[in-house]
């Protein structure tokens, strides 16, 4: 038995709300969420695909954000790269919740240069919608936001800086959602650049705002679970933090060491850049040419060069650390040995280089944010004598040469990072023993693998050869797959030559299914392969088609499924499967269509994403542009475990609320109903939908509709979902339209039996859009009339005219 070698989960990073003094590396793990990708071209810079991490890598974005997300960007940027942007800006701008007004925001954020001119408004402006709000307030006390706040400048700036709102979807939320329902339609004018200047609102700068805008949706998927109480550098919320938020971290409250101190040293980012890329082009032992080249870049007798060149060494073992280089290295050199390489040090670390890239960009930033580190612990420095060795100058030390004067913080650093390297020892040294002791086990209870002899060999050979002896290969052949629970299928070529395969058909089908079901939703993909593989349910003659085209073998023979024989089994299969499961199948395509529409762009997907069937998903997000098969299949994968969120919850029964607000939903949709932008391909399901569309208007019909309504949803709970709020219109209708296709099924198949339910409709709105009816409905439809009794006809039989009189009576 082999012991795995010592190798890292997940880079480390400094832990923010713990001391880096006493343990300044603190491994954390980030998770994020999938979505559908799209390109995005700016600055030269090609979006798609990228993380975070390539966002924050580019100079315009970093040197262009708002200071205080590069502030806190740049305390632990190792960990903090992997926050995407609209998170990382909700995250940092969180205290604007704590001001009442934009004062208060200027005092909580006394560093953010763009906050700096924020005032209330004193423009008398005469048209526009500061002109609208003004006039509004004057008619009226109801607080201008529905919850219940009256200042609109705060609101601007809430909006930008939380929300990450472009000026469209400011004017959007406004004017749609946030107003009071009192000033709707009074107030109508849309939010301009203009409204922000009355309020000395900035827009962060261009270049960063642009690649913001542009990768917002996209980086959705990466958003992470963040510390609480996670500390945001410069922000002053003084006693508002308990007041109003007591989950927020006040600055009051702040460690010690995270405080803003007076810094001795403070070296440029660019500089910190080029130190890392001069210690990494250097193997370790290098350590004299890389002084040498610090030295060079400050010029001889620079403080901050002789601040690196002595804590040059720490700032590497944590560095180091932090990304657990140490072990990645260590595995790869033992590989090397094991695959028989054998080099220098130096080729060895190119090598290794070549082989991590990623691990070599996080190390020049595990570097640059350790400079950040030490500088900001050293701060002003203190009153203990160092020397060379990085230990406190006593009466009894050998070294009596003071090098530095620092403060018993940074000297707790600096004894952690001694302590790095023998604590690592000592794991490599109790793994080493442990390996030592289960190979000492093994052979002593098993023996040595290496002492079978030959003759234990030869014996075993001659048995096999006693219980072969006189069998041909084609009999070996079958006793070998019997013992393996399988058959032997002998087939002849078109050369003539004969193809043994062997396989267990069953489970051929169970792994084709298996991989065709292993996108959707889990618990639906257990019953359908439950389902599909009970005895009788699909041939043996389809299961030996299938086993041969995983071969990609082409035979005729009778045994075989012609191409378009295979498939219509298969289809016929499926289509019983997903009518007698008809809720859970509609419940599975729904959470898969609403997750993809939900993290992928709404405003791209086409809205006959409905119609799909739950294997008809990849090849839907295929067809996006830039997007591969493997990254489809990514896309899904990823995003599974909230497909089986979804579709647990479609599967839990209605309640009476959620019927309601479905029905009233479903009512409302069908009511505007536009044929223009319909998914529907057959025209029975248009020429109904028109049908109910123009009988709805009556509050009588209306009211029988209802009542149909609360039998049929009780059958397709997943009907839930056209509640989301964050659908478009088009998706809207599209997701009515074909739960109205269900229902409309359901009101096929019984109205034979009640015919009542034809009394939704009356005789002249079912003439005006019989004609669109196939014949088949049109005589299915005319037989329901046929068999109505006295008061279900005289129902039917109601004109427009007579039902308008009834509804002007109500």
């Amino acid at each position: 038995m082999k012991i795995l070698p010592l190798t890292p989960i997940q880079y480390s990073a400094v832990k923010n709300n713990q001391s880096p003094v006493k343990n300044p590396i603190q491994a954390t793990e980030t998770t994020g969420s999938v979505g559908i990708m799209f390109g995005y071209r700016d600055y030269n810079i090609n979006f798609t695909g990228r993380t975070p991490e390539d966002f924050y890598a580019q100079d315009f974005n970093r040197e262009n954000m708002p200071r205080t997300m590069k502030d806190y960007l740049d305390y632990d940027y190792v960990e903090r790269q992997h926050i995407p942007p609209e998170q990382m800006m909700k995250e940092v701008f969180k205290f604007i919740e704590l001001a009442d007004n934009l004062e208060d925001v200027k005092n909580i954020y006394p560093k953010e240069d763009l906050f700096r001119n924020l005032h209330e408004n004193h423009i008398k402006s005469r048209k526009g919608i500061l002109s609208e709000i003004k006039v509004a307030r004057e008619l009226s006390d109801t607080p201008l936001l529905k919850d219940g706040s009256d200042d609109f400048g705060l609101y601007l700036l809430k909006k930008i800086y939380m929300e990450g709102k472009t000026l469209k979807e400011i004017s959007k939320d406004f004017l749609e959602k946030d107003i009071s329902e009192e000033y709707k339609g009074f107030i109508t004018e849309p939010v301009q650049y203009s409204t922000l200047s009355a309020y000395g609102i900035e827009y962060p700068k261009l270049p960063f705002w642009k690649s913001f805008i542009a990768t917002r949706e996209e980086y959705k998927k990466f958003f992470v679970t963040l510390p609480k109480d996670e500390y945001v550098p410069g922000v002053n919320a003084g006693d508002k933090t308990s007041k109003h938020h007591s989950s927020i971290k006040s600055a009051d409250k702040t460690p010690e060491h995270e405080k803003e101190v007076k810094r001795k040293y403070n070296i440029k980012s660019h500089r910190k850049r080029e130190i890392a890329n001069d210690l990494i082009d250097k193997k370790p032992t290098d350590m004299e040419t890389v002084t040498k080249t610090v030295v060079k870049r400050f010029g001889k007798g620079d403080p901050e060069a002789s601040f690196i060149v002595k804590y040059m060494s720490p700032i590497m073992t944590v560095a180091a650390e932090r990304i657990h280089l140490s072990e990645e290295m260590k595995a790869f050199a033992e590989n090397e040995q094991v695959n028989g390489k054998s080099s220098n040090e130096k080729t060895m670390f190119g090598r290794f280089w070549k082989q991590n890239p990623e691990l070599l960009k996080n190390f020049s930033y595990s570097i640059t944010d350790t400079i950040e580190m030490f500088e900001d612990i050293y701060g002003a420095g203190g009153n203990i004598g160092i020397n060379s060795d990085l230990v406190p100058v006593t009466k009894n030390s050998t070294n009596q040469k003071i090098i530095d004067f620092v403060s018993p913080e940074f000297l707790d650093l600096l004894t952690y990072t001694q302590e790095i390297e023998p604590k690592r020892n000592q794991k490599y040294e109790k793994h080493d023993e442990l390996q030592k002791q289960w190979e000492e086990h093994f052979v002593e209870r098993y023996g040595n693998p290496e002492s079978v002899t030959e003759e234990v060999q030869a014996e075993n050979g001659e048995n096999l050869i006693d219980e072969f002896e006189g069998l041909s290969p084609e009999q070996i052949l079958e006793i070998e797959a019997a013992r393996n629970n399988a058959k032997v299928y002998t087939f002849i070529n078109d050369k003539g030559q004969k193809i043994h395969i062997t396989a267990n058909l069953d489970e051929v089908l169970s792994d084709e299914l298996k991989s065709i079901t292993r996108f959707m939703p889990t618990k639906y993909a257990q019953l359908a392969i439950r389902e599909l593989t009970k005895e009788g349910v699909i041939s043996d003659k389809f299961k030996l088609t299938l086993l041969v085209s995983k071969t990609g073998q082409v035979l005729d023979d009778p045994r075989l499924y012609s191409p378009e024989d295979y498939k219509k089994e298969y289809m016929e299969a499926e289509t019983l499967f997903r009518i007698k499961h008809r809720k859970e199948e509609a419940a599975a395509r729904t959470a898969m269509a609403d997750t993809i529409v939900t993290l992928g762009h709404a405003d791209v997907i086409d809205p006959i994403i409905y119609k799909f069937s739950a294997t008809g998903y990849k090849h839907l997000i295929e067809k996006t542009p830039g997007i591969t098969s493997k990254q489809a299949e990514d896309i899904l994968k990823e995003a599974k475990p909230q497909f089986d969120k979804l579709y647990d919850e479609y599967c839990r029964p209605l309640s009476k609320a959620e019927m309601n607000k479905v029905e009233m939903q479903l009512i409302d949709v069908l009511l505007h109903y536009d044929t223009s932008k319909t998914i529907l391909t057959d025209n029975d399901s248009k020429a109904m939908i028109n049908m109910f569309k123009d009988m709805l208007k009556y509050k009588t019909k209306r009211q029988a509709f209802k009542t149909f309504l609360d039998g049929a949803l009780e059958k397709y709970p997943y009907s839930r979902s056209i509640l989301n709020k964050n659908l478009t219109k088009a998706h809207r209708q599209a997701k009515c339209e074909e739960l109205m296709e269900t229902i409309q099924y359901l009101f096929l198949m019984t109205a034979e039996d009640y015919t009542y339910l034809m009394t939704l409709l009356n005789k002249e709105t079912y003439d005006r859009y019989k004609d669109g009816l196939t014949p088949e409905i049109r005589s299915h439809f005319d037989t329901i009339i046929s068999r109505m009794d006295f008061t279900e006809r005289r129902l039917f039989m109601a004109s427009d005219e007579e039902l308008k009189q009834i509804a002007a009576m109500d």
